[in-house]
């Protein structure tokens, strides 16, 4: 076949026009799976059109099209690609076009985490869960633990533990966090929160549980603070929770032999506190090392007290644990804390699964109103705990919150006293 030559100055023939933009899909911002979503949608250009039909593909994917606003809406119930699909049409010429709005469902991130069951069969295995309450003779006692997603996801043990009791006018509340490298931390959290409070029910109880309260009882009615007095009461606190600190380790001691493990394999944080009243106001002593926090709150709106200082140190989730370096004569000076408090409302003792996404800075930890405001969030959530039989439950319940970056294990203790004339 015979071969035209291409006049080379010959202009080449005008593009075909472009197809309107009504039919150009539109890409919408994208919306989260489970959040509520609200986009305008853009009808045709030109006045007269009117929709006719619309659908959303898929059908499942929790979008509609409300025809009177005009607006896509909607929580959309899965991840991925939808589209919602419009059509109009002219009535005066029956001229249809369609549009086409696509969004893309970003997933819950709550979704993507799985919520494996531990093995029964795991060395040191303890349930997932756990809430626990106990009522006493000045206050309730309130505490619950929960698996952080981070182990939850691959079926992996909780490390926090606590421990709650009360003898006489006493309320004990203990917690510890096992730290997650080492591989029986979640036996050393369990041994030193039940050897701490089985040794200080036994101390209180006793001859050093009546010279402590002796010791609050000539400080609180005293019209300043003597040193003497404040002395008594340091006394007190060396002889029953700095002892129960000592006991705690000595049982992780002796797990070495028994359990065939390192000192460093049982690392745990502890937070102890005693608290009972004294004539008209609550003393509440404390021994703690690691992170996490333990406060006390009154009704004063510029009254907060925190019994330690956390624990951290040179990259994010560093801390100290409990080890007998914690528990010579100067640590213990410096751990050991007690605070006097006038119209108590609550002790609080968290690990830092709660404290980290709770507060977010060492400042806003000291500051009462954070306090205040958690301390409202959770008698809100529990109800009065003195007559709410399930308020362990729904603490158990409030630990499950999201939190962005926050997901290890979680344990809150709370000792709450009994209404004045109750």
């Amino acid at each position: 076949m015979m071969q035209i030559p291409r006049d080379p100055f010959a202009k080449p023939p005008p593009p075909p026009d472009p197809e309107p933009t009504d039919h150009l899909p539109v890409r919408f911002p994208n919306a989260r799976q489970g959040d509520a979503y609200e986009q305008p949608f853009p009808e045709p250009d030109g006045a007269g059109w009117v929709l006719y039909r619309w659908e959303a593909i898929p059908a499942s994917c929790g979008l509609h099209l409300d025809p009177r606003r005009m607006v896509v809406f909607g929580t959309p119930a899965e991840s991925g690609e939808c589209k919602v699909v419009a059509a109009f049409r002219d009535p005066t010429n029956g001229q249809e076009r369609e549009r086409v709005a696509c969004v893309y469902v970003n997933a819950d991130p709550r979704s993507l985490w799985k919520n494996t069951p531990s093995s029964p069969d795991t060395p040191f295995w303890k349930p997932d869960v756990l809430a626990s309450r106990l009522d006493g003779a000045n206050a309730t006692l309130v505490a619950a633990r929960r698996r952080g997603r981070s182990h939850a996801h691959v079926g992996s043990c909780c490390d926090d533990d606590f421990h709650l009791a009360t003898v006489g006018d006493w309320a004990i509340a203990i917690v510890a966090d096992g730290a997650g490298s080492a591989k029986a931390s979640r036996l050393g959290s369990h041994l030193a929160v039940e050897a701490a409070g089985a040794f200080l029910t036994q101390a209180l109880g006793g001859l050093e549980g009546a010279a402590l309260t002796n010791a609050g009882r000539i400080l609180a009615d005293a019209p300043t603070d003597p040193t003497s007095a404040r002395n008594a009461v340091m006394r007190g606190l060396w002889t029953t929770v700095g002892a129960a600190a000592h006991e705690a380790m000595k049982a992780l001691d002796a797990a070495r032999a028994t359990h065939n493990v390192e000192l460093q394999d049982l690392s745990t944080t502890l937070l102890v506190s005693i608290a009972r009243p004294v004539g008209e106001r609550w003393l509440v002593g404390a021994y703690w090392v690691g992170d996490g926090a333990l406060a006390v709150l009154s009704n004063n709106p510029d009254e907060v007290a925190l019994l330690g200082e956390v624990d951290s140190g040179e990259y994010s989730g560093q801390t100290v644990f409990l080890d007998p370096s914690q528990l010579d004569a100067p640590a213990l000076g410096k751990r050991l804390c007690y605070a006097l408090v006038d119209h108590l409302e609550a002790v609080f003792l968290l690990t830092d699964g709660v404290s980290d996404p709770r507060f977010d800075s060492e400042d806003k930890m000291a500051q009462t109103g954070e306090w205040t405001a958690l301390w409202q969030e959770l008698t809100t959530l529990m109800g009065d705990p003195e007559t709410e039989i399930l308020a362990h439950e729904k603490l158990l319940a409030w630990l499950d919150f999201w939190s962005p970056g926050n997901h290890d294990d979680r344990t809150i203790a709370l000792v709450i006293p009994a209404k004045q004339g109750a």
